[in-house]
C-alpha cells in the first residue's frame, strides 16, 4: 500500500511537471509569437515608408488577419503603390490580394483610414472586368455599401465607394444588378444628398447612377422612383463649370430617359440643363453624344417637349453637334433620330432644320456611313418626315439626296423601315416635275420593285411604290 502511494505521488509530481513544462513552452511559444508579430509589425511599418516588396505586404496581411496595425500599414502602402504603378498592383492582387483587402474592411468596419485606402484600392483595380466580377464574388460589392452606410459623414469613404461602384456596373449587367438588389442605389443617393456642396461626390455619384442605369430598364425605373433625376439635374445646374459633372450628368440622363420620365425631365427644366450643358462644351464629344442621346429620348412622340426644345433652341444645338463631330457614329445616329422626330407633323420644325442646314447634314451623315444601318434608317426617316413642301422637296434634291435614299434602299434590301421611310421620301419628293425627272434619269424603278415583292404585307411600301412606279414608267 505504500509502494502505491510513493507510485501515485511520484506519478502527480511528474504529470504537474510535464504540465508545467508544456505551460512555461506554450508561453515561451506565445511570447515568441508575439515578439514576432511585434517584429512583424515593425516590418509592415519599415515596407508602408520604403514603399517596396508588395508581395511581402499582402503576405504580412494573410498571416495576421486580426492585426490592425499591419492592415492599417498594408493598406497604405498597397494604397501608395496603386497611385504610381497599378500593373504591378494588379499582379500582385489578382490572386489572393483582393479577398485580402475586403477581409480587412470587413475585419476593421471601425477604422475610417482601413476603410478609406481600401475602397480606393479596389476602385483602382476594378476597371477589368475579371477583377469586376472576382469582387462581386467575394461579396465585395456588399462590403463597399455597408461600409458606406456604416460610415456616412466620412466624405472620403463615400467619394471612394462611389468611384468603386461605378467601375464595377460599367458595362455589366450582373453587376448592376446586384448593387441594386443590395440597395446601392439608395447609398449612392444617400451620399449626393449628404454632401451636396462636394464636386466629386456628385461627380462620382453620377458616373455610379450612368453605370448603373446602362441598358437596364429596371434600374432605370428604380432611379426615376427614387427621384435619382432631380439629383441628376441638381448638380449639373449648380456646377455648370465642372465639365465631368455635366458630361456624367447627361451619361445618366441619356441612359434613364424614356417615355415614362420624359415629362418629369422637362416639369425639372432638364431640357435646359442638356442644351447648356452642350452649348457649354461644344468641344467635348462625350456632352455633345450623351446630350443627342437624351434630347431624342425626350422628344419622342412628345409635342410639348418637342416645342420646349425648339423654344430653347435644341435644334441648332443637335445639328452643331453633328456638324462638329462627323465621324461620331452615334452623334449621328441620334441626331438624325432626333430631326426625324422635330419634324414629324410639324411643318415649323420642317423649314426651320432646313434653314440651319440640317438637310445637308443628315444627307452628309448618310454618305459619311454608309453601312450603318441606324444612320441609314434614321436618316430616311429624316428625309420622309422633312419633304412635305417643295422647298424642302427641292432642296433634299440639289443635295442629291434623292441617290442617298436609292443607295440606303439598295444597301439594306431587308430592312422594311428603310425601305418604307426611303419609298415614302421619294414619293413626296416626286410630287414635283423637275424632282420626277431626276429619279427618271437615275432609273433605279428595279429598287422600288424589289420593295414592293419584299413586302408584300406594308401597305405604306405598296401605296408609295405603286404610285413611283406609275409616275416612272
Amino acid at each position: 500500500m505504500r509502494n502505491l502511494k510513493k507510485f501515485i505521488s511520484r506519478t502527480a509530481i511528474l504529470f504537474i511537471l510535464f504540465v508545467l513544462s508544456l505551460f512555461i513552452s506554450l508561453l515561451k511559444k506565445g511570447l515568441n509569437d508575439l515578439k514576432k508579430e511585434k517584429e512583424d509589425e515593425n516590418l509592415s511599418n519599415l515596407l508602408l515608408k520604403e514603399d517596396k516588396d508588395i508581395k511581402k505586404t499582402i503576405d504580412l496581411m494573410k498571416k495576421y488577419p486580426k492585426n490592425q496595425k499591419i492592415h492599417k500599414n498594408g493598406c497604405f502602402g498597397l494604397f501608395q503603390i496603386s497611385k504610381t504603378n497599378e500593373k504591378l498592383l494588379n499582379e500582385v492582387l489578382k490572386d489572393e490580394g483582393i479577398e485580402i483587402i475586403i477581409n480587412s474592411m470587413n475585419n476593421f468596419p471601425n477604422n475610417p483610414k482601413i476603410q478609406e485606402k481600401s475602397i480606393s484600392i479596389l476602385t483602382k483595380i476594378s476597371k477589368d472586368l475579371k477583377i469586376q466580377n472576382k469582387i462581386r464574388e467575394l461579396k465585395g460589392i456588399e462590403t463597399i455599401i455597408n461600409i458606406m452606410n456604416y460610415l456616412p459623414n466620412y466624405q472620403e469613404i463615400q467619394k471612394n465607394g462611389l468611384r468603386a461602384l461605378a467601375n464595377i456596373a460599367y458595362e455589366n449587367e450582373e453587376n448592376q444588378n446586384k448593387i441594386t438588389e443590395l440597395q446601392g442605389i439608395e447609398t449612392i443617393i444617400n451620399a449626393m444628398n449628404k454632401f451636396p456642396e462636394n464636386e466629386e461626390i456628385q461627380e462620382f455619384g453620377l458616373r455610379a447612377l450612368a453605370n448603373i442605369a446602362y441598358k437596364n430598364e429596371g434600374n432605370r425605373n428604380k432611379i426615376t422612383e427614387l427621384k435619382g433625376i432631380e439629383l441628376i439635374i441638381n448638380p449639373m445646374n449648380k456646377f455648370p463649370e465642372n465639365e465631368e459633372i455635366q458630361e456624367f450628368g447627361l451619361r445618366s440622363l441619356a441612359n434613364i430617359a424614356n417615355y415614362k420620365n420624359q415629362n418629369k425631365i422637362r416639369e425639372l427644366k432638364g431640357i435646359e440643363t442638356i442644351i447648356n450643358a452642350m452649348n457649354k462644351f461644344p468641344k467635348n464629344e462625350v456632352i455633345q453624344e450623351k446630350g443627342c442621346g437624351a434630347l431624342w429620348n425626350i422628344a419622342i412622340f412628345d409635342k410639348q417637349n418637342q416645342n420646349k426644345i425648339r423654344e430653347l433652341q435644341g435644334i441648332e444645338t443637335i445639328i452643331n453637334a453633328m456638324n462638329k463631330f462627323p465621324k461620331n457614329e452615334e452623334i449621328q445616329k441620334n441626331g438624325c433620330r432626333f430631326l426625324a422626330m422635330m419634324a414629324y407633323d410639324n411643318t415649323e420644325n420642317q423649314n426651320k432644320i432646313r434653314e440651319l442646314q440640317g438637310i445637308e447634314t443628315i444627307i452628309n451623315a448618310m454618305n459619311k456611313f454608309p453601312e450603318n444601318e441606324e444612320i441609314q434608317k434614321n436618316g430616311c426617316w429624316s428625309l420622309l418626315n422633312i419633304a412635305c413642301n417643295t422647298e424642302n422637296q427641292n432642296k433634299i434634291t440639289e443635295l442629291k439626296g434623292i441617290e442617298t435614299i436609292f443607295n440606303a434602299m439598295n444597301k439594306f434590301p431587308e430592312n422594311e423601315e428603310i425601305q418604307k421611310n426611303g419609298l415614302g421620301a421619294l414619293w413626296s419628293i416626286a410630287l414635283n416635275e423637275e424632282n420626277l425627272n431626276k429619279m427618271k434619269e437615275l432609273n433605279r424603278i428595279e429598287l422600288i420593285q424589289k420593295a414592293m415583292d419584299k413586302f408584300p404585307n406594308n401597305r405604306d411600301i405598296q401605296n408609295w411604290g405603286s404610285e413611283l412606279l406609275t409616275k416612272l414608267q
